[in-house]
């Protein structure tokens, strides 16, 4: 019987998307978490939500059906939204959904699934290269993604005595339809190519691949992981 579980949100695209075909190949059950059906025939989902505070966690009866206690579960938080904004001109708004989807809702989940933990378990965050530093016009994003980045910290402090690690992986310029949809023209992918030493932008495969390297391996526990390619800092 196969007791292993990828519990990931935003599983529907992109990077979240690549990790659930990543872990299906790998032989994990996988469960997806999002507004957006997963197109991954093989993956069961849960349409939620997770910028509703009362519909995350409402989530503990659903999810208890569907964990067995033995699960050995990798608990992926990949959901997120990105909108530009300065200090100056902060957009509320985004600022509340952002924090409830990246901070919050992963808060919630992590109480309702720890339990549910069987041994070499893991919780995988999902930052961004603006989780350790920052540039202009992007207030909100960056002060989320370094919250995320001290989650991930808190985690692995307050779960010692448990069987279960954590980490976080930043991802550098990656092929996904955000980037896509907030790169204003072919001109801007080129200019983020410029930026990476490699001269493209990161395959969505590729940080799955991370992922899942970091949910095999305990010794990562605590990490923060820069996938970004060799960016190059300016």
């Amino acid at each position: 019987m196969n007791n292993k579980l990828l519990i990931i949100t935003g599983g529907s695209q992109g990077i979240g998307l690549s990790a659930v075909r990543k872990f299906g190949q790998e032989g994990w059950q996988v469960l997806n978490l999002s507004r957006q059906h997963c197109p991954e025939a093989s993956a069961d989902q849960l349409s939620i939500d997770l910028s509703d505070k009362k519909a995350v966690k409402l989530l503990g009866k659903m999810l208890s059906q569907k964990i067995v206690k033995k699960n050995r579960i990798c608990l992926v938080h990949n959901a997120f939204i990105y909108t530009s904004d300065t200090i100056q001109e902060p957009n509320i708004d985004y600022l509340q959904s952002a924090l409830q989807i990246g901070v919050v809702s992963p808060m919630l989940l992590n109480k309702i699934i720890i339990p549910m933990m069987a041994e070499q378990s893991s919780i995988i965050y999902i930052g961004s290269t603006l989780a350790t530093k920052a540039v202009a016009n992007s207030a909100t994003y960056t002060t989320i993604k370094h919250a995320v980045v001290g989650a991930m910290r808190a985690t692995c402090q307050d779960l010692t005595s448990l069987p279960i690690h954590t980490a976080c992986v930043n991802p550098g310029f990656t092929d996904t339809p955000m980037l896509k949809k907030y790169s204003k023209n072919l001109e801007t992918i080129k200019i983020l190519k410029s930026k990476v030493g490699a001269n493209r932008l990161i395959l969505p495969e590729e940080i799955a691949e991370v992922v899942y390297f970091c949910a095999m391996n305990p010794v990562v526990n605590g990490t923060v992981i820069q996938a970004n390619l060799g960016q190059i800092e300016s």
